[in-house]
């Protein structure tokens, strides 16, 4: 055997070797790529995700909710009632229908995003006095909603 023959047959069993390599490589990446189309995995763009969150404003502590009228009692129902935990209505609050109480960190951009309001200077307006160069002072009645009751939706004549 010469060398020229003995390379011969080394470079062609190291040619059948690379072959099987790159054929057994493109199954795996098929088989993976078959795998992962068919595989059953829970949606991953739900409601809770981040593209579906919306800036909503905070229905339960924010709003001053009306007082419910509640049926006549029996004296043992009397007793027995207890008294729910409303937080009590500021009498200086502005009398309008729905009116938000700020907290910390609350600021008229956030005031404007999260309610739907249609511009600053419409909040400045509907709220004499209102400062918005700076954060709004905690404990703040705010008017959200112009002679309307709250969860209407805000059109720019109204808001």
């Amino acid at each position: 055997m010469t060398v020229f023959t003995e390379y011969q047959r080394a470079y062609s069993t190291d040619s059948k070797v690379r072959s099987r390599v790159r054929f057994s490589v493109v199954i795996l990446i098929l088989g993976l790529g078959i795998f992962a189309i068919l595989y059953h995995r829970k949606n991953i763009l739900n409601e809770q995700s981040l593209r579906y969150l919306r800036l909503k404003p905070d229905t339960e502590d924010k709003f001053v909710a009306e007082p419910e009228v509640s049926k006549p009692l029996t004296p043992l129902a009397e007793k027995a009632q207890v008294k729910s935990a409303a937080p009590p209505q500021d009498p200086d609050a502005p009398s309008a229908i729905c009116v938000a109480k700020s907290h910390p960190g609350d600021t008229c951009e956030k005031y404007m995003y999260g309610y739907g309001i249609f511009s600053i200077n419409r909040l400045k307006q509907m709220n004499a006095g209102l400062n918005c160069a700076e954060d709004i002072k905690p404990g703040t009645h705010l008017t959200i909603r112009n002679q309307q009751t709250c969860g209407t939706e805000c059109t720019p004549e109204l808001c």
